[in-house]
């Protein structure tokens, strides 16, 4: 008999602040998956549900947009891509280590603003397939 998958979950907690700033800080540090006995084929690593909550004191709060009645969806879209990304901000970049030399590949970025009036935000950052052994 043989078993065909094997699912091993976590959870994980990773604070970011002032003193991580411009470091990379791993999520977690891969430990090829062992058990006397049996023998593995093949490890093949994902994160599902990866998001972070943000409590921003240290920016101004940006002001929501105020868009008319007439404006088209585009530049809705457009006006809050731009408060997004040209409003002070953190920018939280989602990175991944695939050869093991510390060569890290950014595969998303994220602009984290003050939400102020309200006390914090959380951030849905997905889902990431990693692969073999990353």
């Amino acid at each position: 008999m043989s078993i065909n998958t094997l699912i091993v979950k976590q959870k994980l907690c990773v604070t970011l602040d002032t003193n991580s700033s411009n470091n990379v800080v791993p999520v977690f540090e891969y430990i090829p998956y062992s058990k006397p006995g049996y023998k593995l084929i093949d490890e093949y690593l994902e994160i599902e549900n990866l998001k972070a909550v943000a409590w921003i004191y240290s920016l101004p709060p940006v002001p929501f947009p105020v868009f008319e009645l007439e404006d088209t969806e585009s530049k809705q879209l457009l006006a809050a891509i731009n408060l997004e990304w040209q409003s002070p901000r953190i920018q939280l970049d989602i990175m991944v280590n695939i050869d093991d030399t510390l060569n890290w590949q950014k595969i998303a970025a994220y602009s984290l603003l003050n939400s102020d009036p309200y006390p914090y935000r959380e951030y849905s950052l997905g889902s990431h397939t990693l692969g073999n052994n990353s």
